[in-house]
C-alpha cells in the first residue's frame, strides 16, 4: 500500500501556516510521502494550465489526481494549508475499503446547483440529513463535508469529484439563471431551502459526488435527474459527531454554525485540553486535525493577519499553543504576532 499526502499552498500569506501543516503531518506520518505544491513547483504538473479556467479549489483536486497517478499512490490524503495534524490519522491510513473518506463540515444543510456532465441538465443537489438510531434515540446528522481534510482510496472517485466541481461551476453560469430562478420558486412553494448562489468549488464537487452516491445506494431518487450512476463507498470518519470519539475538521470549533459576521469560536476552543500528549475538545473528543476553516484564500491580507492574531492571542489557550509547538512541530509560530 503506497500512501501519499498532498498539501497545496500559494503565496507569501500561506508560507508560515503551510509550514505548520507540512511539519505536523510529517511528524505523525514519517511513512507517508508528502507532496507540497507551491508556486515554486506547480508548473511541473500539467494540471496547472487549468488553474485560471477552474480556480484554485478545483485545481487542488486536479493536481491531487495527477499526483496520485504520477507517483502511483494507492491512497491520497488531501489537506488544506490551514490545517495542523495533531495525531496519526488512523481513520484515513488504516481504511482501505471505502472509496472516499470524508470529514464533517459545519452542521448545516446545503443545496448545490449542478449541471450534469452526462446530460447537460441543470438541477439541485441537496445534501442529505441522516438519521441514526442508537438504543432508543434518533441521532440527526448533516452529511455536509469539508474538502480540506479528505482521503481517496480510488483515483476514479477523485476524477469524478473534479468533474462534479466543474459541473457545479457551470451551474452558476448566467446561461442557467432562468432555471435557477424557476427551481427556487418551486422549492419555496414546497417550503424547501433555495439553491445556494455561492461557488463552493471543489467542496461543491465533493458533496455533489457523495450525495449522488448516497442517493443511488439508498434509492432516494433525489438526484436521478442527473443521469449519473455514481456508487462510490463513502465513509465519514468523524460522524455522527455526537457519537464520535474523534474530530477531524470544523466541528472542533464548537459544532455550531456561526451567525453572519460573528466569530464565536473562542468560547469553545479555549476549552481545549491536553491529556497523554493528545489534544481534546471541551466535549472530550480527540482532535486528529485542527482546521481553521476561515476561507483564508478569499479574504484580504490584512483581514487574514487579523484573524490569525485572534487565534494566536485570544482563541487558543496556552496549553493548546504549547501542544502545537511541542507535539506538532509548529516551532515558535504561536509565540509571536503574525504578519504578511
Amino acid at each position: 500500500m503506497k500512501i501519499g499526502c498532498l498539501i497545496y499552498s500559494y503565496g507569501e500569506k500561506f508560507r508560515e501556516i503551510a509550514a505548520c501543516a507540512v511539519n505536523s503531518f510529517k511528524k505523525f506520518h514519517p511513512d507517508v510521502e508528502l507532496v507540497h505544491i507551491t508556486e515554486n513547483n506547480q508548473h511541473d504538473f500539467s494540471a496547472t494550465k487549468f488553474i485560471k479556467l477552474y480556480g484554485q479549489g478545483i485545481y487542488k483536486h486536479m493536481i491531487a489526481l495527477e499526483v496520485m497517478k504520477k507517483y502511483k499512490f494507492d491512497k491520497i490524503i488531501i489537506l488544506g494549508a490551514d490545517t495542523i495534524t495533531c495525531s496519526r490519522l488512523d481513520e484515513f491510513v488504516d481504511n482501505n475499503e471505502d472509496d472516499i473518506l470524508v470529514t464533517l463540515s459545519y452542521p448545516f444543510h446545503n443545496v448545490y446547483p449542478f449541471v450534469s456532465p452526462e446530460l447537460q441538465r441543470f438541477g439541485a443537489i441537496p445534501t442529505p440529513t441522516i438519521l441514526y438510531k442508537k438504543d432508543d434515540k434518533i441521532i440527526k446528522e448533516h452529511h455536509h463535508f469539508n474538502s480540506d481534510v479528505l482521503c481517496f482510496n480510488n483515483a476514479e472517485a477523485l476524477e469524478q469529484a473534479v468533474m462534479c466541481g466543474i459541473g457545479h461551476g457551470h451551474a452558476l453560469d448566467r446561461r442557467f439563471q432562468f432555471q435557477r430562478e424557476t427551481i427556487n420558486d418551486q422549492r419555496k412553494r414546497l417550503d424547501l431551502e433555495p439553491i445556494c448562489s455561492d461557488f463552493y468549488a471543489e467542496n461543491g464537487g465533493l458533496n455533489i459526488l457523495c450525495t449522488i452516491s448516497y442517493d443511488n445506494q439508498n434509492q432516494e431518487n433525489l438526484c436521478t435527474w442527473a443521469g449519473l450512476d455514481y456508487n462510490f463507498k463513502v465513509k465519514c470518519v468523524d460522524g455522527p459527531y455526537s457519537e464520535s470519539s474523534v474530530v477531524y475538521n470544523a466541528r472542533a470549533k464548537g459544532n455550531i454554525v456561526a451567525a453572519a459576521n460573528e466569530k464565536p469560536w473562542g468560547r469553545y476552543t479555549n476549552q481545549f485540553y491536553v491529556k497523554n500528549n493528545k489534544l481534546f475538545t471541551g466535549d472530550h473528543k480527540q482532535i486528529k486535525i485542527w482546521h481553521y476553516c476561515e476561507a483564508f484564500g478569499s479574504i484580504p491580507d490584512e483581514q487574514f493577519a487579523d484573524l490569525m492574531n485572534n487565534w494566536i492571542f485570544d482563541w487558543f489557550n496556552e496549553e493548546t499553543k504549547k501542544f502545537f509547538k511541542e507535539q506538532c512541530d509548529c516551532e515558535d509560530f504561536f509565540e509571536k504576532e503574525f504578519s504578511i
